[in-house]
């Protein structure tokens, strides 16, 4: 099976002296991983790209996520799962072009999932609800919405966590290269406006959405990430 490009959000807070992240649950009815608290994304779209090709150039890091040392760190869970480690797998590197696109995915995927829009210039809740339901009918239309309403995506504040793609599991795995994006959510959010894939969106310490969650609702790669964010601000408090 085709592997295909994917991109996911982490959004993080600070909230009365503890740094938590936001996962959303995953409808009972999706056929991937019902059930399962996961961080907002999904599959790249066309439009995406070409979203992307109009956007102010930036540059992005390289990230602390990386497939060798995702393998390695996991591989307990994968030996229970399959019953040994799957092979590691190296791709080229993202361009710019690719991390543009990429993160233009994500910003649309938070917002179709939640109602929450990372746009210049920010859009108001009831705007944003709004225009979410033209995006679930057709993810496509971003580009004639931004054209209509005057907005584009706002890039600038994401910052690339790293890369994961799907180990293969079996024919029957369904695949992605998926690239995750850290970015500050500093904006008090009222009701969410979920879509049919979501059953809830909470905050969490990386720490409470393991010790509540993994490993029977959490897939291994999100497992990793919340481990890496966990020990990256555990080391940055302390000053390791």
């Amino acid at each position: 099976m085709a592997t295909r490009r994917a991109a996911s959000i982490i959004l993080y807070r600070h909230q009365q002296g503890r740094m938590e992240v936001f996962l959303t649950q995953r409808s009972q009815a999706v056929q991937s991983f019902p059930g399962f608290w996961v961080f907002p994304g999904g599959k790249q779209d066309p439009a995406d790209e070409l979203v992307a090709k109009t956007l102010p150039t930036r540059t992005f890091d390289a990230g602390f996520i990386e497939q060798e040392a995702f393998q390695a760190a996991m591989a307990p869970e994968f030996h229970q799962m399959m019953g040994k480690q799957p092979l590691l797998e190296r791709h080229e590197p993202f361009s710019v072009e690719d991390w543009t696109a990429l993160a233009v995915t994500a910003i649309r995927e938070l917002w179709e999932e939640t109602g929450m829009a990372l746009t210049a210039p920010r859009l108001d809740g009831i705007d944003a609800r709004r225009l979410q339901h033209r995006l679930l009918a057709q993810a496509d239309q971003l580009p004639t919405l931004m054209e209509q309403e005057g907005f584009i995506p706002d890039i600038s504040q994401l910052e690339v966590a790293g890369r994961i793609t799907t180990p293969d599991l079996g024919p029957r795995t369904r695949r992605f290269d998926t690239a995750f994006f850290l970015v500050p959510w500093d904006i008090e959010v009222g009701p969410m406006a979920l879509s049919q894939e979501v059953a809830v969106g909470e905050w969490f310490t990386p720490d409470e959405a393991l010790t509540r969650y993994a490993p029977t609702q959490l897939a291994i790669p999100t497992q990793y990430i919340l481990r890496m964010i966990h020990q990256r601000w555990k080391s940055s408090i302390t000053g390791g």
